[in-house]
Formats: C-alpha cells, sequence, structure tokens
C-alpha cells in the first residue's frame, strides 16, 4: 500500500516481483489504507508499518504461532507498547548489529508466545477468519493510533487470542508518517483514545497511560452492529500489477 506517499518511485522496485502496488492520492490513515489491502487479499495478511527493518525469518517465526485460537500475532521490537518492548538493545543507531541481535532472541525464545490483552499493528499477523469475523480497523481512528487496540479488543471479543512472538524481533524507527504529515501527535492520541473511550464504555477518567483490565468489556461478546467494519473492496484506489 502506497498511502498517498509523496514519492511513489520507492515501491517501484517491488512491481518487478510477485507483487501488487496499490496506490491512494492521498493518505487516507492507516486503518482505511490496511483495510484496502485487506480487502484485496485472499489469505492470512501481515501489516507493517513503514518505518520498519525486517529480520532473518521473521515471518516464518510469526506465522508458526498463528494457530488454535490465536488469530492475531506480534512480534517484539525497540519502539512498542510496554508488553511487546525489548529493552536491552546491543546494536547502535547505524542498525550494525541488528540482525544478531534478533537471531540471538529467536534462539533464546524459540516458539515461545505470550498472550496478551492487545497488540501494536506496527507488525500484525491476521488470519483469514479473522477478518472474516470482524472485518477491519475502525476508520474513525483516522491517521492512527489506538485502532490497533480496538482491534484487538473485538478479535477477543470474537472469540480469538492475541499473542506476542517472543522469537521475533524487528526494528521499529516509530511515528515517520506522523512526522512527514506534521501531525500533531499528543492531539491525535487524545482524540482517538476518547473515540475509544465511548466506544467501549471504558471510564472517562481513564488516562492514556494508566493499566487497564479489558476482559470483562471482552467477556461481553461480539456484537457484529457495534464491532463488525466492512471492508470496503469498492474503494480500490489505483494498482499497478507486477
Amino acid at each position: 500500500m502506497d498511502n498517498g506517499s509523496p514519492d511513489p518511485s520507492e515501491l517501484r522496485e517491488f512491481e518487478d516481483q510477485r507483487v501488487e502496488v496499490m496506490r491512494t492520492p492521498s493518505n487516507l490513515g492507516f486503518g482505511p489504507a490496511c483495510n484496502l489491502g485487506m480487502a484485496q487479499a485472499t489469505g492470512d495478511v501481515v501489516l507493517l508499518n513503514n518505518d520498519t527493518v525486517l529480520t532473518d525469518g521473521w515471518l516464518e517465526r510469526l506465522a508458526a504461532h498463528a494457530q488454535a485460537r490465536i488469530g492475531l500475532v506480534g512480534v517484539t521490537s525497540n519502539r512498542a507498547p510496554e508488553h511487546q518492548r525489548q529493552r536491552h538493545i546491543s546494536y547502535g543507531g547505524d542498525l550494525a548489529g541488528l540482525h544478531a541481535f534478533a537471531g540471538e532472541i529467536a534462539r533464546r525464545d524459540a516458539g515461545k508466545a505470550k498472550l496478551t490483552q492487545w497488540l501494536s499493528g506496527l507488525c500484525l499477523y491476521v488470519r483469514r477468519d479473522v477478518m472474516d469475523a470482524i472485518g477491519g480497523f475502525d476508520p474513525a481512528f483516522g491517521l492512527g493510533n489506538f485502532e490497533d487496540l480496538d482491534y484487538s479488543l473485538r478479535a477477543r471479543a470474537a472469540g480469538f487470542d492475541c499473542a506476542v512472538a517472543q522469537d521475533v524481533y524487528i526494528h521499529h524507527h516509530g511515528s515517520r508518517t506522523f512526522e512527514l504529515l506534521d501531525v500533531d501527535w499528543d492531539r491525535q492520541m487524545d482524540a482517538n483514545f476518547a473515540h475509544l473511550k465511548i466506544k467501549w464504555g471504558l471510564p472517562v477518567e481513564l488516562g492514556r497511560e494508566d493499566v487497564f483490565n479489558f476482559t470483562p468489556i471482552v467477556a461481553a461478546g461480539f456484537d457484529p452492529a457495534r464491532h463488525f467494519e466492512a471492508l470496503d473492496a469498492a474503494a480500490t484506489p489505483q494498482t499497478s500489477a507486477g
């Protein structure tokens, strides 16, 4: 997905491979752009931010955890929510040593995953049956923030689990699109958090950094009228098949 980038040529190299590049005339926001791509996919999908650096064997290990009740799988990273963050980073800003670091984590935590309340969308494996059950992201979250938490809660309400693949590490630069678009990050966070609280009936006094147990609201179950978001395949942008 080229979500209204200022330089569409950056994805041209992929068009020579078995890849279809989809372009939007302007930035639709993280969730709506993901929905367009998910609507065109025919199987499971991996949603991946544009400011990440992948490491050897990441996809195979990530996919291996998507079984039984686990419908969403996330990674560990340097810039991620606390429950997905690797705090002791041994490589530098030039990323020298990144692959060795990720390889050590893969060996140390081989096959390990932990269940969690929600997952970041920075790199998210989504099973097809999850999309069939709950649809895509809520477009009301606009450019981004908290749409991944909302998606995780909806998946759990529909009977799926969320898990962190402890043996998968990727690097995340963080907030590059917000910086490019000159978006007031805190204002965007506040507005989207307010929407999340209204949607799920969370305490109005709840703060963005507060620890909260979402289990009771998830236990209420999936309500299609409130929780299903159709993947709008009719809104397909320009495509270029490689």
